[in-house]
């Protein structure tokens, strides 16, 4: 269901930001929203072209600046959002002051 991968991000996109690879997609919705704003690749959610994902690829083999960029930001965007120490220690935070335990 597209439903799903709209107001989610997939495991798959979370696997490739943790090897640090530049993400591709043509989803729109959050995965959309994670490229934009935090610079992790190319979105073409929304496009009907079918060369989108040809102009994305070449823009990825032929621009090592960009590539390097984005691996910087994919770093940063990894430890900061899905890096489990940290979000499991949110959680657990977060679930202690729902129940009002230390």
């Amino acid at each position: 269901e597209l439903y799903s991968f709209v107001i989610s991000v997939p495991n798959k996109v979370i696997d490739a930001l943790a090897h640090g690879v530049p993400l591709i997609s043509s989803l729109p919705g959050e995965v959309e929203e994670l490229i934009k704003t935090y610079q992790n690749g190319i979105s073409f959610a929304g496009n009907s072209h079918d060369s989108s994902f040809y102009i994305a690829m070449k823009a990825m083999i032929s621009d090592s600046e960009l590539v390097t960029k984005l691996k910087k930001s994919i770093k940063k965007t990894f430890e900061s959002r899905f890096e489990y120490n940290k979000v499991y220690g949110e959680l657990v935070e977060a679930l202690k002051s729902t129940t009002n335990h230390e």
